[in-house]
């Protein structure tokens, strides 16, 4: 079983990884129902019923999605359904951290950012999508896009940590075994994904040498870093200098803009020629 068989621009494999979420939150809290309710009658020794469940979506969008469906859902009048993200305030990050109400089952749909940055302690279940949200560089466009892909193993065992650490835990990955264990153990990091020229016009801004890199814990490709500074030279956004390498006035605007470098030289390009019109 190979990567081919489970493409994420397929919308039909989305929708199905969605439904089993769904379906997956609804039975655990069916299950907490009944094992609060016989220890209520005294009947059950069992280990006390799941809090919180996490579940590890790829990003706002399919959050908003999940969260629609399971506030429509026949069990929703036990979950209390928490929404963490990039954009989530203190009050949504408070109510992460705090037991939910009496009865009811906490549901946390998350980004990875409750993969390392935000602890949440009375989890007891993760539900792990086994997708992330992350930068690679489109060759077609030219462009780092930001887009879904398969997380790496050692990601899918960070989230795994993030439960049994005050109970016992349990972990549901949506993906086939097989699948799983055909995912690479870690993911290239970023520096090496992507073109260097966004990150060296940073380092210059900063009046660095871009030659820093080098030294870098994952270092770029032997070559990358020259062809980049290369190429910003022939754009005429960086300029040398006898002590290294400056912004030129269209680099000082570039560096300011919050889109991508090449983004960034179409649209001033526009507005260059909507000024010479």
């Amino acid at each position: 079983m190979c990567h081919s068989d489970f493409r994420l621009e397929d919308t039909k494999l989305r929708q199905n990884i969605n439904l089993t979420i769904v379906s997956l939150v609804c039975q655990i809290a069916s299950r907490v129902l009944v094992r609060s309710s016989r220890r209520h009658h005294g009947r059950s020794r069992r280990r006390s019923a799941a809090r919180s469940v996490l579940v590890f979506l790829p990003g706002i969008g399919t959050i908003l999605e999940i969260y629609d469906k399971l506030a429509q859902c026949n069990m929703r009048d036990f979950l209390c359904l928490v929404l963490l993200h990039s954009s989530s305030g203190i009050d949504d990050q408070k109510a992460a951290l705090e037991p939910p109400p009496p009865g009811l089952l906490k549901v946390i749909l998350s980004t990875n950012i409750a993969e390392s940055s935000l602890t949440v302690p009375d989890v007891s279940i993760v539900i792990d999508t086994c997708v992330c949200r992350q930068i690679r560089f489109n060759p077609h466009m030219r462009l780092p896009i930001l887009e879904d892909s398969w997380i790496s193993r050692e990601a899918a065992d960070q989230r795994k940590g993030r439960t049994g650490r005050v109970r016992p835990g349990e972990v549901f990955r949506i993906v086939p075994r097989n699948f799983f264990l055909s995912l690479p153990r870690n993911i290239e990091p970023e520096i090496i994904r992507v073109p260097l020229e966004e990150t060296i016009l940073k380092i210059i801004e900063i009046r660095c040498d871009p030659k820093v890199l080098d030294s870098c814990l994952d270092a770029p490709k032997p070559g990358d870093v020259e062809e980049a500074m290369k190429s910003l030279i022939d754009l005429d956004i960086t300029t040398k200098i006898p002590t290294g390498h400056q912004l030129t006035s269209l680099g000082y605007l570039l560096v300011k803009m919050p889109v991508p470098l090449r983004v960034g030289i179409f649209v001033l390009a526009e507005e260059a020629l909507v000024i010479a019109v």
